[in-house]
Parts: C-alpha cells; structure tokens; sequence
C-alpha cells in the first residue's frame, strides 16, 4: 500500500501531518467518514491544529477534549461507545497518557486509538 500526505502544518517545534492511503483518492472526498474523536492533549495549539485539520478533512466530530488524565479516563469510562477514534498524547502537563490507554483497552473492535509523542523511545513504545 502508498501512503501519501493529505494535510502537513508546522506547530511550534511540532510537524504535524494526517497520512492517508493513496489508493483511498479514487473519489473525489475520500475521507468523509464523519468520526467521532475522543482527542487527549494537552497542549493548545497542538489541540487546535488537530482538531481544524480533522475536521477539515474527514468530517471530524470532536466527542471528548481532555487536557490532563484523570478528565481523560473519566470521560471515556462514562462514554464508552461513543466514540471512534482516540487521539492520546503520552506525555501531559497532569498525569500521563498511559492510564489514558488503560481505559482505552476495553473498546470495541471498531474503535481505534491514535498515541502521540515526541519521546518515541523503546520503552514508551512498549508500555503503550
């Protein structure tokens, strides 16, 4: 499979880009898939800059908006199947995104989760 780039913006130190199947340009929109996003980050711009970009380009809902963990883990124990996707930075300024997977882990089959990090290390790797 190709993979290309559908949007790519520049944030602070941050490059932030949504990855898309080349096959999937066949139509005209290819994503409008109207998702729902459970988004966990923490900071503004980077929240801001995901969240136009998403909705701009494959009709995004966002569902859920955590800045720290414990928002986060309460939001999707009480909201389970409401969502599709979530967005969980590993790293944030009150708690971490680890227990944030945790609750994560109970999903269905359909849903998916997305981590973000700018500390991709090994160990990170693997405890998420």
């Amino acid at each position: 499979m190709t993979y290309g780039v559908q949007a790519a913006e520049r944030v602070n130190d941050f490059s932030v880009a949504l990855v898309f199947s080349t096959s999937a340009l066949e139509t005209e929109r290819p994503f409008v898939v109207n998702l729902r996003v459970s988004l966990v980050e923490d900071n503004l711009t980077i929240r801001i800059s995901l969240m136009d970009m998403l909705t701009d380009l494959v009709d995004a809902r966002m569902v859920g908006i955590a800045e720290q963990q414990a928002d986060a883990v309460q939001w999707l124990n009480e909201h389970s199947d409401e969502w599709d996707v979530a967005i969980v930075d590993i790293f944030l300024k009150r708690g971490s995104g680890l227990p944030v997977l945790t609750a994560c882990a109970r999903r269905s089959p359909k849903q998916r989760v997305l981590v973000l990090s700018n500390y991709a290390t090994p160990e990170i790797r693997t405890r998420a």
